[in-house]
């Protein structure tokens, strides 16, 4: 998990215009997890789908040049497999990014050592930074996305 509370993609690998392959990991002491359940910990489905919007996030902006940042909206034809378990790093795919106005899409995945995990249709509404009705506000801005990716990157 990176240093902000909520960012649970915590590396980029891969980037380009057929997806985003990256990486989540889900510390086995998170609060996130505490209580999910105990004896048996494992990651709660939630984390994994926000996992996956932010895969579908930084690859919208990426596609974008940094001019926006994507709101989770839709969540569709979402399958777990098997579940995740904290502490062991997972592999987070997304691929067709789906461009329709506002509203951006991929079909993404998270990958575990026992295979596919969890799949989703994500879908996302795309505000640029110097839209009208935009709800981000200084300091987020293009150069503020590029830093962050950056540090994804790294």
């Amino acid at each position: 998990m990176s240093g902000e509370r909520w960012e649970w993609l915590d590396r980029i690998e891969a980037i380009g215009p057929e997806g985003l392959t990256g990486r989540a990991l889900f510390p086995p002491g998170s609060y996130a997890s505490e209580d999910h359940f105990p004896g048996r910990r494992v990651v709660p489905g939630v984390l994994l789908l926000e996992a996956m919007a932010q895969a579908t996030g930084w690859w919208a902006a990426w596609a974008e040049g940094f001019a926006g940042k994507g709101v989770l909206a839709r969540v569709d034809d979402t399958v777990f497999r098997h579940p995740a378990v904290p502490g062991e790093p997972v592999r987070v795919c997304a691929e067709g990014l789906v461009v329709d106005g506002p509203r951006r899409a991929a079909r993404c995945r998270i990958e575990g050592g026992s295979g596919v995990v969890a799949s989703a249709w994500i879908g996302l509404r795309f505000f640029r930074f110097k839209e009208p009705d935009s709800p981000w506000c200084p300091p987020l801005n293009e150069a503020w996305m590029r830093a962050r990716f950056e540090r994804l990157r790294a």
